[in-house]
């Protein structure tokens, strides 16, 4: 298959879970701090919480919603978080060093929490735990129109759940897509995004994950073997 045509759709592929039982070690040798957002659609900080007392209270809960973990723990080859960065390292689908990493997230939320849609460089997010639902479509002045006041600008306080977008939001501008589709990570797999693919997600359980994103010049050949389950 030609490289170029072979990243113009997402994949999936089996990953390790053990990242997660790295981060509760992490969590026992020491108090972790990480950013939180109380608002599942906008997404945007709005303080901090300690990572283990949230994990132990999203592990009992079964509700909807509730606070958010989206803590970038590296950025830019610069390493915010290096409790973190330390045990989990880079990530398991392409090897990369940190200096090559654009943005790593760790993600952490109940049912109904999630991220609104935006775009950036090609990333891959591994589910550790949970089940997630994704929203993408390719990049294009098509669905660029139809998507842009759903944008990651947007800023202020919700007027409806991230759960009301998936149901209600997105379907209405389904006719007005070009290629968009819904795929669903459990944990053990990881998805690999294209190049400013628009991408949203929902979580369908608690779910904790990590993303990472690069750019195109760190692509190694380790990616080319990715097999596509999604056909």
């Amino acid at each position: 298959m030609d490289q170029k045509q072979h990243f113009l759709k997402p994949y999936l592929q089996k990953i390790s879970k053990h990242k997660l039982r790295l981060i509760y070690e992490a969590c026992n040798k020491q108090r972790i701090f990480v950013e939180y957002s109380s608002d599942a659609y906008v997404n945007e900080p709005d303080g901090w919480l300690q990572l283990d007392l949230f994990l132990e209270k999203l592990n009992q809960t079964q509700q909807d919603c509730g606070n958010y973990v989206s803590h970038p723990f590296l950025f830019e080859g610069s390493i915010l978080s290096p409790e973190i960065y330390s045990r989990i390292g880079g990530p398991q689908t392409i090897d990369l060093q940190y200096n090559q990493i654009r943005m790593a997230r760790f993600f952490a939320g109940s049912r109904g929490t999630g991220t609104h849609v935006h775009q950036h460089t090609r990333a891959c997010f591994e589910c550790l735990q949970g089940e997630k639902l994704w929203f993408l479509a390719p990049h294009s002045v098509q669905n660029s129109s139809a998507l842009t006041k759903f944008n990651h600008e947007i800023s202020g306080p919700s007027s409806q759940s991230l759960s009301k977008w998936f149901d209600v939001e997105i379907k209405k501008l389904w006719p007005q897509l070009k290629g968009a589709q819904f795929i669903r990570t459990k944990e053990g797999e990881a998805l690999f995004i294209p190049d400013r693919y628009f991408h949203a997600t929902l979580n369908l359980t608690a779910c904790i994950g990590i993303s990472y994103s690069w750019r195109s010049n760190y692509l190694t050949l380790q990616n080319d073997a990715l097999k596509s389950i999604l056909e």
